[in-house]
Formats: C-alpha cells, sequence, structure tokens
C-alpha cells in the first residue's frame, strides 16, 4: 500500500471514530434526560422544517430514532 492510500485510509478512520464519539456523547445525553425533556426536544425536531433539523441539538439521535420505527 503506497503512502497516499495510508494517510487517506489513516484519515478517514481519524473521521469515523470522531463521529462514533461525538453520537456516543449525544445517545449520552439523551439517555440523561427526563421524559418532558425528550417530548419537547422531539417536538421541536418534528416541528423544525427538515432542512433545519440539523441545526438542533439531538438531531442526529432523533433521525436514527426516526429511522428505526
Amino acid at each position: 500500500m503506497n503512502t497516499t492510500t495510508q494517510a487517506q485510509a489513516n484519515r478517514r478512520q481519524v473521521v469515523v471514530t470522531q463521529l462514533q464519539d461525538e453520537v456516543n456523547k449525544l445517545a449520552a445525553e439523551w439517555q440523561a434526560l427526563s421524559r418532558k425533556s425528550k417530548i419537547e426536544a422531539w417536538l421541536n425536531w418534528l416541528e423544525a422544517a427538515p432542512a433545519m433539523r440539523v441545526f438542533l441539538p439531538y438531531h442526529r439521535v432523533l433521525s436514527v430514532m426516526e429511522g428505526v420505527s
């Protein structure tokens, strides 16, 4: 494997690891919320335009939950 390909693979791995860490952190924060806070966050997310949802705090958690249900 040449150095360019190895460098690209290393960079991708770093990005994937960072995304996994961020998602795990958000999931832990979500779990720590009260039921009322979860419902409020979900309603705010549902009421937001799809293009604006990415700016809400729990967008990734809620989009995954919506995809599963």
